[in-house]
Order: structure tokens, then sequence, then C-alpha cells
């Protein structure tokens, strides 16, 4: 339960409860002074101080006149004076309950219960609770009358100067000794300016103290991150473990099964050989037995009577030569190997800890959707297991090359053969934003963007049946669509699977295709109402559009490989085909020149039209731009290709083809699904685990 017990335990904490009482002493403060670490103490318990702060152990000069010299904490002493004449809480209805504390924020009293809620409600956050020590209203009242500033130096004199050059208050006496020759103002004069500038002065520094605050945010859930990321990653290398446990146990006994068939068939065989091998042996000594015992016995007839016999017998006893077996059994092993395959495959741990600097203001109001430090958790992962496949049995694919089990190529996925062939600047995303739901902000299948002139993200939600709008910083603004039925789009505001977006650059109008079942496209003004819908007796598998400066709406169909030229009234002006060139298109862009640029998937390059269906060029090709997702235009006019293969990698080039500069991000994402660029380049990046990256790009 909350008490104001448990309060006090938690002061370091909670930061919000202040006191008036002297840490040194526990008394209220008496005379209290104020060292240069801004800690504040009674007069007498400095006295006997070694010139170190009793709290923060920060050493300080003491002035030339001891104790006196220190400047007293005015701020304190004034407060406590206006405490004085009222002790019931003036914050609760009940006016009869003691007060045990203040707020200086709202300037009331605070009875415990109020003192609990000030420092547990949200709409308390940042307010500084002062607690009473317990003897304080035994004390006798202090006086309320103002007393004069007294110099600190010359205890005779009242303070009633400025020095501009030292900044220090100054009396008369100071005027003509230290601050000889000095330019100095009357306080009552320049007193009201140099405060506006001093308060103007605190005021930056509170804002700095907000953005210190969201960095202390950031790096606590940065903590709770790598936390996560740890217990993640021991529970997968127990699991891969265990996995790895169950195939070597099921090897060796595969092997032990081998063996004890071998040895069986081996020993079988010897024994068999042995067996013949005696047998005959015995024939011949009891042949030999024979043939001794009658002739020694018998007369020369009677040896012949036997000689067709045992010549015979001796003939197929001689026939019989039996050769001897080799049995060898070995047992080949490659420890060195192994350790090498199961780093390899069972997985290593690498890590990456750097601090950034940051690129933009942060706006406490944003939360968690944007980052301070470009490395912050979201942003790329500090720590992470080298392995990012769907499965713990992809990742022991190499294991199948060492015959654990038998049917290893219906287990193991094969690997991809196709492999980068140019060196990849490494760069890393600004911000996140999104997750999985349907509520604001949050996507089932963000499966197209695009970005107007102002810099909005607009995000085709899929499977929610809307489009979302948010500011360039990640901060949702609007959704339209979200009303429409399941079975078909039958109102004229609502979406129906939502999968490709564009912006018409001569009005802000939103376009956006709908794929089966309605196949169309529909055209939204900038603020989510709905102006027209075209297409559905002509499209059948709408997969990218792109708008042209003259407003002309290019949409490219899949799986009929065909590209359609409407008006942006939905007239068609051109359309054609192209099966012969592309085989999975995916994403497009238009340049001023009318020429479409089509990335295709499954060639790995992006193919070049012009409005009559001609083919022109072709730009990129595997191994440089593998598995392409999308296609975009910077304002300087060069083609940017993103892919998403093995990395997000963006690879430039002038519109001719030519190669200018290539990079691939330090995140491995999940399967992209679409890509778009800002005018001031930033690359907006959709992703399969329902958030969206925002990369600071340089071209």
């Amino acid at each position: 339960s909350l008490s104001l017990a448990s309060l006090q335990k938690s002061n370091n904490c909670l930061r919000t409860l202040c006191s008036i009482t002297c840490t040194t002493c526990n008394n209220t403060f008496v005379n209290p002074k104020v060292l240069p670490c801004l800690h504040t103490f009674c007069a007498s318990c400095l006295e006997t101080n070694n010139k170190i702060c009793p709290e923060c152990n920060t050493e300080f000069c003491m002035p030339p006149n001891g104790v006196s010299g220190l400047i007293p904490d005015y701020g304190i002493i004034n407060f406590i004076s206006s405490l004085r004449g009222s002790l019931f809480c003036n914050s609760c209805k009940n006016d009869s309950v003691p007060a045990v504390a203040k707020c200086i924020n709202c300037e009331n009293f605070l009875c415990q219960n109020c003192v609990l809620a000030h420092n547990y409600m949200h709409c308390f956050e940042g307010h500084r609770v002062i607690e009473f020590p317990k003897e304080f209203f035994q004390e006798e009242s202090i006086n309320d009358k103002e007393e004069p500033l007294v110099c600190l130096t010359h205890t005779n004199e009242l303070i009633k100067h400025i020095c501009m050059i030292c900044n220090d208050p100054v009396c008369q006496q100071c005027i003509c000794e230290e601050h000889s020759g000095h330019r100095t103002e009357l306080l009552d004069s320049v007193g009201e300016v140099l405060m506006v500038f001093m308060k103007s002065s605190m005021d930056d520094m509170r804002s700095r103290v907000n953005e210190l605050l969201m960095t202390q945010k950031y790096s606590n859930h940065s903590s709770w991150w790598l936390n996560s990321q740890y217990n993640d990653i021991y529970n997968r290398i127990n699991d891969l473990y265990d996995q790895y446990c169950a195939l070597l146990l099921k090897h060796r006994e595969n092997q032990i099964a081998i063996l004890e068939s071998l040895y069986s068939k081996m020993k079988a065989a010897l024994n068999g050989n042995a067996a013949a091998t005696q047998d005959t042996l015995d024939k011949m000594n009891k042949l030999n037995d024979f043939f001794s015992r009658l002739m020694k016995y018998g007369t020369t007839a009677q040896c012949l009577m036997f000689k067709k016999m045992l010549e015979n017998k001796q003939r197929k006893l001689s026939n019989y030569k039996p050769k001897p077996l080799h049995c060898n059994l070995k047992f080949i092993s490659d420890t060195q190997d192994f350790g090498t395959l199961l780093f390899n495959s069972f997985g290593h741990i690498v890590h990456d800890m750097n601090s950034y600097d940051c690129d933009y203001a942060v706006d406490s109001k944003i939360g968690s959707m944007v980052s301070l430090p470009r490395n912050y958790m979201g942003q790329y992962y500090h720590l992470k297991y080298d392995k990012w496949s769907n499965s713990a049995l992809d990742d022991l694919k190499s294991i199948s090359d060492l015959c654990l089990i038998e049917d290893a190529a219906t287990v193991f996925r094969p690997f991809n053969s196709i492999r980068s062939t140019i060196s990849r600047t490494v760069i890393t995303y600004n911000w996140k934003f999104g997750s999985y739901g349907t509520a604001q902000g949050q996507f089932t299948e963000p499966n197209g963007v695009c970005i107007n002139a102002d810099g909005d993200i607009i995000i085709a939600d899929t499977n929610n049946n809307r489009v979302q709008v948010f500011d360039r910083m990640g901060r949702f603004k609007f959704a339209f669509g979200e009303d429409a039925s399941s079975g078909e789009c039958s109102t004229t505001n609502t979406l129906l699977f939502p999968n490709r977006v564009s912006v018409m650059e001569i009005t802000g109008d939103i376009v956006v295709t709908e794929r089966a079942p309605t196949h169309q496209v529909q055209v939204y003004n900038q603020y989510g109402g709905f102006i027209r819908k075209f297409g559905a007796n002509i499209l059948q598998h709408p997969r990218a559009v792109a708008v042209d400066k003259e407003g002309h709406i290019i949409v490219v169909e899949c799986k009929v490989m065909r590209v359609i030229i409407f008006d942006m009234n939905g007239t068609v002006l051109h359309k054609f085909t192209c099966s012969g060139t592309l085989h999975f298109p995916n994403g497009v862009a238009v340049n001023d020149r009318h020429e479409i640029f089509i990335s295709d998937n499954r060639t790995h390059c992006v193919n070049v039209y012009d409005y009559n269906g001609n083919f022109l060029r072709r730009i990129g090709r595997e191994g440089l731009t593998n598995y392409p997702i999308g296609v975009m235009l910077n304002k300087d006019g060069l083609v940017i290709v993103a892919d998403n293969h093995n990395n997000f990698n963006l690879t430039v080039f002038t519109q001719d083809g030519q190669l200018v500069t290539a990079v691939e991000s330090k995140v491995k994402h999940a399967q992209c699904y679409d890509a778009a660029m800002s005018p001031d380049g930033a690359v907006v990046l959709t992703s399969k685990d329902y958030r969206v990256y925002v990369y600071l790009t340089s071209f």
C-alpha cells in the first residue's frame, strides 16, 4: 500500500519530494547557506566543515570571512516564512485535515493523501512537494518582515548595486574597493531586465532538462530492450542446444545401430568362414586316418578297393580353398571442422555499442515513436544473435553435410545462390514507428507507402481496409477508408484491401489502388475526402501505382504484366503489355520525360519503358539489385532501387543506368513491402514486422 513512509523511502526515485530540513542536523533550516554545488545546509552545520560538501563530497573554497561569506538560501528562507499561519490541507474537500507538505507549483498545502496523489498521478507530474519536518509546527514564528539585503563582505553595508563586469550584487564599499573602475548599476533600475534574461536562460535550461529526461527515458527503455534481447538469445541458444542434442542423439543412435549391424554381419561372416574351414579340416583328418589304417593293416588289393572313393574325396577336399576375411571398422571424426561448423551454423553472439549524436529536435509528446540516439533499440539492435531465419531448423542447414539425419534435403531449405557483387556503405535507420493492431498508428499489413510534398507519410494498411497518414516523425494525423465492410466496398468513402498509394503532385490528392476483389483505383483529397473511383472493369491485378507531373496515373499489373495509364479523371490514355520483359513487377516510378521505371523482383532489375510501351533500357542486374521491392526517383533525378536481399539495400543509379553509390542497412529487417523517398532524401520502408522505418540518406 502507498504511504508517506513509502514515499520517503523512494525519495531518490521520485525526485518530486523536497525538504526544508537540513540533512546534517535533521532540523528545520536555520540561517541556511548555499554551497557552490547548490546544496544547502545550516550555517552552524558548516562551521566545523573541512571544505567538503556533506552531501556530494565536492570540495569548495570557503570565502575569506568564513561561513558568513556564503550566500544565504533566500528561496528556503522566504519559503519557510510563507508557510507560517496555515496548518491545514486546502487541496481536498475536508479543510480540517492537518497539512504535512506544500506544493510549490500549485501553492497548496497538502495532507498525506494529497501528497500521495501529487507523486503518483500524471496530472501532477513535475510538481515539487515540500515535506514539513515534525518539529516545524512547534517552532516559533519567523518574522514575516522582509529584511534588507546585507553585503556578505561588508556586513554593515546594504547591497544596492550590481557590477555589470563581475555580475555580482555589491555594496557601496565594494564599489570603492574590489570593483573599483567597474561599471555598476542600481539594482532597482536594472533588476527586472536582468531577471528577464535570467529567466530566459533558465527556460532554455528547462527545455534541455526535458531532452535529458527523454534521453534517460530511452536509456531505461534501451536497458529493458537489452535485457529482453539477453533473455531471448539465452532461451534461443538453449532451444538450439536442445535441438542439436536431439539431432546428435539421433545421429549417435544411428551410428551405433550401423555399428551393431556391421559388427554382426562381419562376426557372422568370420564365424561361417571358420566353421567351413574347421569342417574341411576335420574331413581331411578323417580321410588321412582312414587311409593310414588301411595302408597299415590291409593288403594291396584291399587298398585298391578304396582307390576311387578316396581319390574322389581327396579331390573334393582339395578344391576347398577358403580366403581369409579382413574386417575393419573405423570411426572418422574431425572435431576442428565440427567446431567451425557449430560456430557458423549454431550461431554466435555479435554486439555493437556506439554513441550517435541526435540529428533532430525532440518533442516530448512524441513518446515511443521517436528515438533520441540513432542506435536506440528499434533503430538497430545493440545485441543480436547472428541468425535471422524463420525457424531454428533453418539455422541448422549446414549440419546436413554431416549426415546427421537421412532426410536432410527435405528438412532444410536451400541457400540462396545469388550473392551481391559490390561493396556497400553501412547505414542504419534513424527512427521507426508502428506496431501490430487495429488502433491508430498500428498495422496488420502496411503494404504500400508514399510521401507527399509536406513530408507526410501515407501508408496503405491493407488488412485494416484503410489508409493512415503520419507526419514525417511518425506521429499519427488521420486515417480514411476504414469503414469498409467485408464483402464489397459499396459506399463512396470506404476502401477494401488497399495495397498501393501515390500522391498527385499538382493537387496533393492521394491515389489508392485496391487488390481483389475490387481491382480499382480510388482518389481522395489530401485530407482524406473521397473524390472518385475508376478502373474496376479494366484492372485485374494492380500491383504498383505512380503519378506523373501532369496528373497521369500509371498502374502496373502483375500476372498479366500490363501497364495502364489513366488521366486524373480515370480515362484510359495508353495501355500495353510487357510479358516478354516483366516477370514480377512490384514498384513503379515516372520521370518528366514520360519514362516509366518498373522494378522486377524476379529479373533483379528495373525495366524502363516509354508511354507507348517501347522497351528503352534496363537498370541494374543480378548481383547488384537482387530481388528489388521498389524503385524511386529523388529530387535530382537519380534512380534509387530498394531491395531486401539479406539486408535492406539501396542502390543509386543515373537514369541511364550508371551506378552512383550503394548502401546497406546494418539492421536485417523482416520481409519488406514497399519503400518511398521524401523530397528531403528520407527513405521510408514498410516491413512485415508491422513497423515503418525511416532512413535519413545523403542522396
